[in-house]
C-alpha cells in the first residue's frame, strides 16, 4: 500500500493533498470507487479546529457548522477506535470486515427489565472484528501523524 509519512506533523491541507496525489488515478477518478479519508475523531477535530483559525469564508463556515469537512471534495470519516497516528484513504468497499475472535452470546431471562417489558430474554453479543484490505494499491496509508 502506498504511504505518506507526516513526520509527526498535525493533519493539515497539505497532508490531504499529498495523500490524494499518492493514490493511483484509476482508484480516485472513477464512477466505481469513491475513496474517503478514515481517521480518528481526535485528529479530525484537530483538523477542523485548524480550519477555524483561517480568516476567510471557509474558516467562518466551519465555526458556524455550515459546511461539511470535505478536503478537495473527498469525505472525511471519524472512526471510533482508529489509531491517532494513522489515516487511510480508500473506498470503504475495499475493506473486507470479519470476525477474528469467537462470538459470545449472553442471554438473560430473569431480570426486572425482561418481566416489565414482557420479553422472552435480553441478549448481548460480543466479538472482535478486524478488516483486510482487498486491493492494496487502491488506498494510501498516512503514517506518523503528530
Amino acid at each position: 500500500m502506498p504511504a505518506v509519512d507526516m513526520t509527526s506533523a498535525p493533519p493539515d491541507t497539505q497532508m490531504f493533498n499529498d495523500t490524494i496525489q499518492k493514490l493511483d488515478p484509476r482508484f480516485r477518478n472513477s464512477d466505481q470507487v469513491e475513496p474517503v479519508f478514515l481517521m480518528s475523531p481526535n485528529k479530525l477535530q484537530e483538523y477542523v479546529y485548524s480550519l477555524t483559525e483561517r480568516e476567510d469564508a471557509l474558516g467562518s463556515a466551519v465555526v458556524m457548522g455550515d459546511s461539511d469537512i470535505t478536503p478537495f471534495d473527498y469525505t472525511v470519516i471519524g472512526v471510533n477506535g482508529w489509531p491517532d497516528s494513522y489515516v487511510m484513504f480508500t473506498d470503504p468497499s475495499n475493506l473486507a470486515f470479519g470476525l477474528f475472535e469467537q462470538m459470545e452470546v449472553d442471554q438473560t431471562t430473569d431480570t426486572d427489565k425482561v418481566h416489565e417489558n414482557r420479553l422472552h430474554s435480553r441478549n448481548w453479543m460480543e466479538g472482535q472484528f478486524d478488516f483486510q484490505i482487498k486491493e492494496l494499491q487502491a488506498g494510501v496509508l498516512v503514517q506518523n501523524i503528530g
